[in-house]
């Protein structure tokens, strides 16, 4: 979100909204988390858990119990901003599970835990995942498996 200040008025512009997507298509003004890779979630077991979107791949990634699932639905983060008063999103550096305030709420555990959008690097490539609170680290799906780190940025929403 944005703080709007114009002429004496004051308000908030929400910048950033989810699209539901199929098939690997990615709507236009996709949030990157890097080049090519973008934020989503999706369903898995009952749950909403945030998701790596690659442009060339037909599915989104979530990491899961160990794995990365391939999922043909999703949802992908679109910057939906008018364009003069700031993107209203972005990246903080975090570590072992710590969230900083206004961190985008993605998804939630079977234990409605809530689940953090993270972005970090496995193996060199940048991947999105999630931010596990209680696990003390992030959780990124890559090469069929669950990979933790604890280390890793959040989206944060705010100017």
């Amino acid at each position: 979100m944005s703080k709007v200040k114009h002429a004496g008025h004051k308000g908030i512009e929400i910048c950033v909204s989810w699209q539901p997507a199929k098939d690997g298509h990615i709507p236009p003004n996709a949030i990157e988390a890097a080049p090519g890779c973008f934020v989503g979630r999706a369903k898995h077991e009952d749950c909403w858990i945030p998701a790596k979107v690659a442009e060339g791949h037909t599915n989104a990634y979530v990491p899961y119990d160990g794995k990365e699932h391939s999922i043909p639905e999703y949802e992908v983060l679109v910057c939906s901003e008018i364009g003069c008063y700031g993107k209203g999103y972005k990246w903080v550096r975090e570590d072992s599970g710590d969230v900083p305030k206004k961190a985008l709420v993605a998804g939630r555990e079977k234990n409605d835990e809530p689940l953090y959008v993270a972005r970090g690097e496995v193996d060199g490539e940048m991947c999105v995942g999630k931010v596990h609170k209680n696990h003390h680290c992030a959780y990124f799906p890559y090469g069929g498996t669950e990979h933790s780190s604890e280390e890793y940025e959040v989206l944060v929403l705010g100017e």
